[in-house]
């Protein structure tokens, strides 16, 4: 019994993780359609800004702060200098697809030559608090309720703001917002600038756990898009619960009773991705389109 508890907290924990990544990949689906390969290094991107303020000697929650700016700048600048310009010249989403890809290996690179290939660290991981039947570094704990924080603001903000509300028309029907008068191209540059605060924030929480290398995002990439698709392609709370119940199907694989090894949780997860999509093809919350 406590080494299932213990592996449903540690699933919770990546899951957690996973979900603030997913959700911010999922905004940006809904808005444009657009599925961007380089998501997950954007994740890295976060967490080697903070790592670059901690070592200038600012505590990590300081550090935060920089690292998701960085985030929301990079991706709302992307917007203005490529994914805007493409998309006026009638680029198709194939394409644009594969020029996230291609941005995905030249960020990769980037950040391979400027940090090297070792790995890092925020600094020592503490020890584990005893909760009786699961055990977490206070490094997890801060992961789980940091995740929770920035999951309910989001759908608060998708709820109660205006910019909310102008997201999820637009992903509804792009014509039909564009002639009620919302800002189409405002929309979704807030819209990316969102997404980049996110994903740059989980590339933080990611790192909490404890080693940081230049493939980290690229690695969590699978399950990022595993989760968004289990919660429904496009839909932001979707992604959220889809994102945990991959992360707890991966660690629960591991569990003695199933005796797999390791290595092969993560296909584990994507088995569960594929029981629940012969089931339901849309995704748990999915729908034609929405965020």
């Amino acid at each position: 019994m406590q080494e299932a508890f213990q592996l449903l907290a540690n699933g919770i924990v990546i899951g957690s993780v996973i979900a603030v990544a997913a959700v911010g990949l999922s905004l940006v689906f809904g808005v444009l359609g657009l599925i961007n390969v380089a998501h997950g290094d954007f994740l890295t991107l976060g967490a080697f800004t903070a790592l670059v303020f901690v070592g200038l000697g600012l505590p990590l929650y300081v550090a935060a702060v920089p690292a998701i700016a960085a985030g929301a700048l990079a991706m709302g600048g992307l917007e203005k200098v490529l994914w805007k310009p493409m998309r006026d010249r009638g680029t198709s989403n194939v394409n644009l697809l594969i020029i996230s890809i291609g941005l995905a290996l030249v960020l990769r690179h980037v950040i391979f030559w400027i940090f090297g290939a070792r790995v890092q660290r925020f600094g020592p991981v503490s020890e584990r608090i005893d909760f009786g039947l699961f055990a977490l570094t206070p490094q997890d704990i801060i992961i789980v309720v940091g995740s929770a924080i920035a999951l309910i603001g989001t759908g608060l903000m998708l709820q109660k703001t205006r910019i909310g509300t102008a997201m999820r028309a637009l992903s509804d029907n792009k014509d039909l917002a564009e002639a009620s008068g919302i800002n189409v191209s405002r929309v979704i540059l807030y819209t990316w600038v969102i997404a980049g605060a996110l994903t740059a924030y989980g590339g933080v929480l990611l790192g909490l756990q404890g080693r940081l290398f230049p493939n980290m995002g690229w690695f969590l990439l699978l399950l990022i898009f595993a989760g968004v698709i289990l919660g429904g392609i496009g839909s932001a709370y979707g992604a959220m619960i889809g994102s945990l119940i991959i992360g707890v199907a991966q660690e629960m694989a591991t569990h003695s009773i199933i005796g797999l090894p390791a290595d092969l949780k993560t296909a584990v997860a994507f088995l569960v991705l594929i029981l629940v999509l012969l089931v339901r093809p849309q995704g748990i919350f999915g729908r034609r389109k929405a965020i």
